[in-house]
Parts: C-alpha cells; structure tokens; sequence
C-alpha cells in the first residue's frame, strides 16, 4: 500500500541535486496528493 512520499528524503534528494527547496517544499504535498489520487483511481475497489 502507498502512503505517500517521504518529503524529509525527498527534499534531501532535491538538496543533493541543487534544486531549489522552498519552491519544492511548496510543490511537493500537491504532486503527493496528485500522486495519492491517481493510485486510488486505479484501485478496482474505487467508487
């Protein structure tokens, strides 16, 4: 099961590749719930 991204290795991994981590920070719980939605549209249990 998924439950979500881990933001502190992400942020971690965006440090170690020089991205900006204010502007991902910000972005991240979006896309992680853009994410979450997406498997839960794929679940055939889905309403």
């Amino acid at each position: 099961m998924v439950t979500g991204i881990d933001l502190s290795a992400a942020l971690k991994l965006a440090e170690a590749c020089g991205y900006d981590l204010a502007a991902l920070a910000e972005l991240l719980p979006a896309g992680e719930a853009g994410l979450l939605d997406g498997i839960a549209r794929q679940r055939p249990d889905h309403g």
